[in-house]
């Protein structure tokens, strides 16, 4: 697939006051004096997402709203929101001018699309502790991006501004600010059993959905493992993980506990991660040939986001096809009492299993009947699976399967 960036580029021009002197100009910084910073941004707008939704194509991030703030680490100097109606500006070819920044300040943190996503603006550190909940991050329109640059203060160009600063030169600095999300995407497609016919004769498609992903991460800093919420089961007559298949009665010690495609307000934390196949003409869409490859809708994806977090090593999701009405080819042989298939870990072009922010991973999830098993995380079947990744790096991934 074409390769598209997924990120903004801020340019930020910073421009410190200085008089006019006899040795031409004096340099304020140090004695509280203020900059004036001008700000722009090469925005962005991606398609609206949905579980189910086209391919991702070469369309830009939506900017809905920016914050703007200049810090030394330890204190604030200035925290700017962009008004909605001043963003165009930012986008624009001149960009905007923000004025009265405390010349102490020597970073510069952006954070764009920041409403209703709970960030705590209080200090440095409250700012880049606020937790990203992960089922906020499905809409492509609205997703938390974030960058930080520090102010070089070696490099700068001069001049005037008759109205801001009348009667003095103004140091000018340039900045490139990135700001890029938190998450990374999945699109996942051509659904196949590619050996479909040698023991079963067809199987139908319940549902589809993620397991084993961080459910929030803090907007800058280390993830926690508190948050990782992965697939259940049982080993040596031991519970682990939080998200088990439906009829497992919760085991005890396991909390938060989970059930597998319900969607029940005590599951709203994987609520997003789950989606039906979509029924035809009201019945599961049925597989009965190995070259059949499905994609809801005909060309759709289901599509998810998930977190990640750069220079931090967090493995990709795993995903869970749900089955139903699995019919045997022998009618000497019972219908297998377990229906899903689960991948293990992936494989593909300089694909890997670290999560990259920023990139969208595209799944062709083709699995075998022997991956229909009962679920055992020491037990990892081998499955071809194809995967793509954009920055929005699309990248190709084979799976293989439990």
């Amino acid at each position: 697939m074409k390769a598209i960036k997924f990120f903004l580029i801020g340019l930020i021009t910073v421009g410190f006051v200085a008089c006019n002197n006899e040795d031409g100009v004096e340099d304020l910084t140090s004695s509280g004096a203020t900059q004036s910073v001008t700000l722009k941004l090469e925005g962005i707008t991606l398609n609206e997402t949905r579980a189910i939704d086209t391919l991702t194509s070469d369309t830009k991030i939506l900017l809905n709203d920016l914050t703007v703030v200049f810090h030394d680490d330890s204190k604030i100097y200035k925290n700017q929101p962009i008004p909605a109606d001043s963003i165009g500006a930012i986008t624009g070819s001149k960009g905007m001018v923000i004025h009265s920044i405390h010349s102490a300040a020597t970073k510069v943190l952006v954070v764009g699309n920041s409403a209703n996503k709970n960030i705590n603006w209080t200090s440095v550190a409250s700012i880049k502790a606020s937790s990203i909940d992960v089922k906020k991050e499905q809409d492509v329109k609205d997703l938390v991006l974030y960058g930080e640059v520090n102010i070089d203060k070696k490099s700068y160009t001069e001049h005037t501004d008759p109205i801001e600063h009348p009667n003095t030169t103004i140091r000018r600095y340039n900045v490139a600010v990135t700001i890029a999300p938190l998450v990374s995407r999945f699109e996942i497609g051509n659904i196949q059993c590619v050996d479909l016919g040698d023991s079963i004769v067809s199987l139908e498609l319940v549902g589809i959905g993620l397991v084993d992903f961080q459910n929030r991460v803090p907007l800058s800093g280390t993830v926690s493992a508190n948050n990782f919420l992965a697939m259940g089961g049982f080993k040596d007559g031991t519970a682990f993980g939080n998200i088990f298949e439906p009829g497992t009665t919760a085991p005890g010690g396991i909390n938060p506990f989970y059930v597998f495609g319900e969607k029940i307000p005590a599951y709203q934390e994987i609520a997003w991660s789950y989606d039906s196949v979509p029924k035809v003409a009201g019945n599961y869409v049925k597989l009965t040939n190995k070259n059949t490859k499905y994609n809801p809708e005909t060309s759709k994806k289901f599509a998810y986001n998930f977190l990640a977090r750069t220079g931090i090593k967090v493995s990709l999701p795993n995903i869970k096809l749900e089955l139903t009405n699995i019919v045997p080819k022998s009618s000497y042989v019972h219908p297998p009492t377990w229906r899903f298939v689960t991948t293990a870990k992936y494989s593909g072009a300089s694909a890997t299993e670290q999560i990259t922010p920023g990139y969208i991973y595209t799944v062709d999830y083709a699995f075998k009947e022997g991956n229909l098993t009962p679920y055992d995380p020491d037990n990892q079947l081998c499955v071809q699976v194809g995967v793509t990744v954009k920055e929005w790096t699309i990248k190709a991934l084979t799976p293989s399967f439990r």
